[in-house]
């Protein structure tokens, strides 16, 4: 699946750059950008992301909002055109 400047592995869960060559991601965000590709075209709600990365631990929207950010960074998405967000319902 391409991502802006880097391509996901969603079977290996596995960020790959423009050569092949595998992406630091956190953890967490790579969590989140595996349910976000497992639903193309959908727009999984805040809730639905938390409880899919942190699901043994609450933790806060600023957890996830860190996370978009990172994937955003790693994937060059800085006009938010991979990863959308839609105020009020989640992310796209």
């Amino acid at each position: 699946m391409n991502l802006g400047d880097a391509s996901l592995d969603v079977a290996g869960g596995l960020l790959l750059d423009r050569g092949g060559q595998p992406v630091a991601l956190r953890a967490q965000s790579m969590k989140v950008l595996l349910q976000l590709a497992r639903r193309p075209g959908e727009v999984v709600t805040r809730n639905d992301l938390l409880d899919g990365a942190w699901s043994e631990v609450h933790v806060t929207d600023d957890s996830l909002t860190q996370c978009v950010s990172e994937i955003r960074q790693v994937i060059g998405d800085q006009g938010h055109r991979v990863l959308q967000t839609v105020p009020k319902r989640g992310i796209g």
